[in-house]
Parts: structure tokens; C-alpha cells; sequence
């Protein structure tokens, strides 16, 4: 196998750094991270630290904001991912 084929990425849509606040709620409570990027099928929320509350296969409510922050859009999602970074979220429908 190539070097160059084996670290291809693998997502389906192309990410770009956000770094906007993004409010979400569990069924565990509610929660305000940093977004580091965003794409159309999901995004991924830095943290500084092991959130205990978020764990893999989780269902999440996001509230992310626009660039300018004129509006709020609000997205239902599933956590994919969890790490000492953050948390990434896969986009299951708006609400």
C-alpha cells in the first residue's frame, strides 16, 4: 500500500475551521465549547479537558451560530467521537 494512500481522508465532506462558541445539550446537561471545524455531515467541539458527560453514540442538540452571528442554526446530532481534544458530532437532522 502507498504512504499517500494510506493517510487519505476518509470523510465524506470536506472540513474548514469554525471557531465560533457552539451551546449543546445532553440528556446529561448543557454544555458551551469551542467549534474547531465544521462540514456538512458534522463538526468537532475542542474542550480543555475529559468531559465526562459526553460519551460515544450520545444524542446531542447543537445551537451553532452563524459567522456573524446573526443566526442560530439548530441541529439534532450523534457523538462520534471522543477524545482528550474534544468531541466530534455527526449531523443527523435540523430541528
Amino acid at each position: 500500500m502507498k504512504e499517500s494512500n494510506y493517510f487519505q481522508e476518509k470523510r465524506k465532506y470536506p472540513r474548514v475551521p469554525y471557531t465560533l462558541p457552539v451551546e449543546y445539550i445532553t440528556q446529561n446537561g448543557t454544555g458551551r465549547e469551542l467549534c474547531r471545524d465544521i462540514s456538512r455531515g458534522g463538526l468537532f467541539l475542542g474542550t480543555g479537558d475529559f468531559k465526562k458527560e459526553i460519551y460515544l453514540g450520545q444524542d446531542i442538540f447543537l445551537n451553532i451560530p452563524s459567522r456573524d452571528r446573526s443566526n442560530i442554526l439548530k441541529i439534532m446530532g450523534k457523538v462520534t467521537r471522543v477524545d482528550i481534544y474534544g468531541f466530534g458530532v455527526k449531523f443527523k437532522k435540523r430541528i
